[in-house]
C-alpha cells in the first residue's frame, strides 16, 4: 500500500479494509481480506564502501513490520499470504549518481530487496475464488496488468472484479478486465 507513502500501520490496514468493504453488497457478506506482504528479511549485509555489517533485524523498520505482519494474522476475517524477500547485492541512491567512486559512502547506496512470489499467490487466489466459487464479488487494490489473467478468469466464472487503482494509473487492458473501477485515492475511498 505505497499510497500511503509509507508502511501502513494495522490500524490504517484496518480502516482501508472497511472503507473497501462498503463497497460489497450487502457489505456483511464479507467472505475474507487478503492480505500480501513479505515478512522483512534478517539478512546480515557487507555495506559495499566500508565493509562493516548492516544487521537488518537491527533497522527501525525491522521490529514494526513484524509486529504488523502477526497482528493482521489475528485479525478477524484477514487471510495474511507471505511471499518473500530477496536481496540482489546494492544499488546506487540519487546520492551518488554522478560522485566519483572514491567519493561515495555508504548511505549512497541501498540493499537491492526484491519481493518474490506474492503476485503469484494473488493470481492463484483469485482464481481459486473464482473456479470454487467461494464469492460473488472480488475487491482488488491494484494497478499491476499482471493480473489480467487471473481478473479474466474470474470475470468468465461469474464473478464481480471491482478494481481498486488509488489514483494511480491503470492499463487499458486491466481496466477491460474489471467490472467497476474506483480511482479514489487511499484516503478517499
Amino acid at each position: 500500500m505505497s499510497s500511503y507513502g509509507h508502511e501502513p500501520s494495522v490500524a490504517e490496514v484496518e480502516e482501508f479494509a472497511s472503507r473497501i468493504k462498503r463497497y460489497n453488497d450487502p457489505v456483511d457478506s464479507l467472505v475474507r481480506i487478503y492480505y500480501y506482504d513479505s515478512p522483512p528479511l534478517r539478512e546480515q549485509l557487507v555495506r559495499p564502501v566500508s565493509g562493516t555489517v548492516l544487521n537488518l533485524a537491527t533497522t527501525p523498520s525491522f521490529s514494526p513490520n513484524m509486529t504488523r505482519m502477526a497482528t493482521l494474522k489475528r485479525m478477524d476475517y484477514f487471510a495474511v499470504r507471505e511471499g518473500r524477500l530477496t536481496c540482489h547485492g546494492w544499488k546506487l541512491r540519487k546520492s551518488g549518481i554522478g560522485k566519483a567512486a572514491g567519493d561515495l559512502i555508504d548511505d549512497d547506496f541501498a540493499p537491492d530487496i526484491q519481493q518474490k512470489g506474492v503476485d503469484m499467490k494473488i493470481g492463484l487466489d483469485i482464481a481459486w475464488i473464482s473456479l470454487e466459487k467461494i464469492a460473488d464479488r472480488i475487491l482488488v487494490v491494484t494497478g499491476d496488468s499482471d493480473f489480467i489473467p487471473a481478473l479474466k478468469l474470474a470475470r468468465r466464472n461469474g464473478i464481480q472484479v471491482f478494481l481498486f487503482s488509488l489514483a494511480h494509473g491503470v492499463s487499458p487492458e486491466l481496466l477491460e478486465h474489471s467490472d467497476r473501477l474506483i480511482t479514489k485515492p487511499a484516503n478517499d475511498i
